[in-house]
């Protein structure tokens, strides 16, 4: 199979990629965006919009670009490259995937439109205290009376939750969980936000009959929900793919270049068998997520495809990012080298969604979709 880009698709990477890494070309850029407010650059965001990068998924009807998972799964991993605080996963194609699959033609317009523009940061609040990666919700709850609608109860973590322009909140109805949009002014709302250990922003979002809209139709939206978390585990997937690749050359560079005994480091074979080591994990991990990116692209079942990457990506996602620091030696154990910070952000996308051991135990309730392939005589 060819899996290169086309001419579109490069031209895309390397659009993506000349400004991601004119805006975060050190280390210390990147801290220095993530010490701000929201904890990553508005005009950065809004320079991604001018490019058409965060109307990528979305239908030209939509006010979006019409592309494909693989356009969003080359942003996705220009971003982890440079491990760019911008909320691309969570706002697009986590939160737009959600608007994209069940809102209605209008909310459609509205939201996926400003959102294209990068007039509208939404987030997906969805994750409970003392709940774990579930596509259902149990913790909120969702009233009507009449055509009006309530929701009451905590939603915590949300990534991106204290800069959110709009919420779209999961709560429990009658019959499953459905889905609403929140103002983040909506009486009732309360929102306190915080700073993730890789330098990101999340926030816990408190509702007391907080007023709602339902998004597209009333009833039971767990399938979807589950349709478009697969989706952004795979954009996950690519994100870290970036982000191990960056890892991985830093990593080579400083054996080729850092002298011991008078010697380059990577004069000890030890050394290049663990670096060796590194490059076949991400590969390893490139060769699934790209398969599941593709499995997207065919309409195969995207729940299984993600959890297969998600896995991989977090077995390679911890080899990678532990031998990038140990290699590195002392100075990889400092938080002004950027090293530790790729390993961070890996451990981070590790536990959003479901993390390794999570996604095992998913693969493992499959086993019996199998068939029984009988002995030999």
């Amino acid at each position: 199979m060819d899996f290169t880009l086309d001419a579109e698709q490069v031209a895309l990477r390397d659009a993506v990629r000349g400004l991601l890494g004119k805006s975060y070309e050190s280390s210390e850029t990147r801290r220095e965006a993530t010490k701000l407010e929201h904890g990553w650059e508005e005009k950065v965001w809004a320079q991604l919009a001018e490019m058409g990068a965060l109307g990528l998924p979305f239908a030209e009807a939509d006010g979006g670009m019409g592309a494909g998972p693989v356009e969003v799964s080359i942003v996705a991993e220009e971003i982890g490259r440079v491990i760019a605080p911008e909320p691309y996963v969570e706002a697009v194609v986590l939160a737009g995937g959600l608007v994209a699959a069940a809102g209605t033609g209008e909310q459609r317009a509205e939201i996926l439109g400003a959102l294209s523009e990068g007039a509208l940061v939404p987030a997906f609040a969805h994750n409970e205290p003392g709940q774990r990666y579930s596509e259902t919700a149990t913790g909120v709850t969702a009233t009507t009376s009449g055509d009006a609608w309530t929701l009451t109860g905590v939603k915590e973590p949300v990534i991106g939750g204290a800069r959110a322009d709009l919420l779209i909140v999961s709560a429990a109805i009658d019959g499953g969980t459905g889905l609403f949009l929140v103002k983040p002014d909506a009486e009732g709302l309360t929102r306190d936000g915080y700073a993730t250990f890789e330098g990101g922003r999340a926030a816990r979002i408190g509702l007391k009959a907080t007023p709602a809209t339902p998004l597209g139709e009333v009833g039971d939206q767990s399938a979807v929900i589950a349709k478009v978390i697969a989706e952004a585990q795979i954009a996950y997937g690519h994100e870290s793919l970036g982000a191990m690749q960056t890892a991985l050359e830093q990593t080579t560079e400083y054996l080729k270049t850092r002298k011991q005994f008078g010697v380059p480091l990577s004069t000890f074979q030890a050394l290049t068998f663990r670096a060796a080591d590194m490059y076949v994990e991400l590969e390893l991990a490139r060769s699934v997520v790209t398969w599941a990116t593709l499995v997207l692209l065919d309409g195969g079942d995207a729940l299984e495809a993600a959890s297969r990457a998600k896995l991989q990506v977090s077995k390679a996602g911890r080899h990678i990012g532990k031998e990038a620091i140990q290699l590195h030696g002392g100075i990889g154990m400092t938080a002004e080298y950027s090293v530790g910070h790729f390993t961070s952000r890996l451990t981070a996308i590790d536990h959003t969604l479901g993390d390794g051991r999570h996604h095992l135990a998913e693969l493992v309730t499959r086993l019996d979709d199998h068939t029984v392939i009988e002995p030999l005589p």
